[in-house]
């Protein structure tokens, strides 16, 4: 949870998986906390039985790299291993955990100061992802919304035409 707003980045790549997060009703989560069988936590306890119990990580996107998600929590899980970071209390009412970011360009900024993430993913890689992320999709939304032009409508040629 330490690492959410740097893991949002990668697990959710695309200025579309904003919009999904933080401006849907569904059951999406907003904060970096957890919760037993709670589908609004960022990390839901599920114990589908007496014998089982299993940890689901609610952040990734479909459009993620599964490479990327798993390199980013394994860096985070180490990260936690190695200083000892306690988990918040499960299903706390108190609304004090971390505000997830609400755009991409927010996620990046906070990826960009995230000294262990980026340490445990490459500064080549992360140079690589920040640069696209900011100079090609976001720029292109943020230009062709400048020109009156539909937000989705620059999604689906983002992400759907091809070369």
């Amino acid at each position: 949870m330490k690492h959410a707003g740097a893991f949002m980045a990668l697990v959710c790549p695309t200025v579309n998986c904003y919009r999904y997060l933080h401006m849907s009703t569904h059951n999406v989560p907003r904060h970096a906390d957890c919760g037993w069988e709670n589908r609004t936590a960022m990390l839901r306890f599920v114990t589908p039985s007496p014998q089982t119990t299993y940890i689901e990580n609610r952040l990734p996107s479909s459009a993620a790299n599964p490479y990327v998600v798993l390199a980013a929590t394994v860096a985070a899980g180490i990260d936690g291993l190695v200083n000892r970071l306690e988990l918040p209390p499960a299903d706390s009412q108190d609304r004090r955990a971390e505000r997830l970011p609400s755009s991409l360009s927010e996620a990046l900024s906070a990826l960009e100061s995230d000294r262990v993430m980026c340490e445990a993913l490459g500064e080549e890689f992360i140079r690589w992802f920040l640069s696209l992320k900011r100079d090609v999709e976001i720029a292109k939304v943020n230009q062709a919304k400048e020109a009156g032009r539909d937000e989705l409508e620059i999604e689906r040629e983002l992400y759907f035409t091809f070369l």
